[in-house]
């Protein structure tokens, strides 16, 4: 018994390690600091405040569950790890949900598009 305990704790420790690791490697944060400004970031949540000019471009990140609020709106083409793209029109003053997700995002529009997004940190399964 004390060994399955001891193998159930190793694995934890091993899938929170790579966990960790993943989620550096597809940070916007770091992948795009000219765009993404981490505002807030504690055990909670984290809040980015993101700035995408016409025309910018982010490459494939992640983010866990969030909560987005378009402070400027704009067209902006959001690409999913298999391809497939879809365009999203924002308002100013719209509050929308996004499920957990991998995408690449990219300003179509014609102006600077400026949302704040509030990512909620919890168990994340890869």
């Amino acid at each position: 018994m004390k060994s399955v305990s001891k193998i159930l704790i190793a694995i934890l420790v091993l899938c929170s390690v790579s966990a960790k690791v993943r989620a550096a490697e597809d940070d916007p944060a770091r992948l795009a600091p000219k765009n993404y400004h981490v505002r807030l970031d504690n055990h909670e949540c984290r809040v980015l405040d993101v700035w995408l000019r016409p025309g910018a471009k982010i490459p494939m990140h992640s983010h866990p569950n969030s909560v987005v609020y378009v402070v400027n709106g704009g067209l902006i083409k959001f690409t999913n790890e298999k391809g497939q793209s879809q365009v999203m029109r924002m308002q100013a003053g719209q509050c929308f949900w996004r499920n957990d997700e991998e995408h690449a995002v990219q300003n179509v529009g014609k102006r600077t598009t400026h949302v704040i997004q509030v990512e909620l940190k919890g168990v994340r399964i890869f």
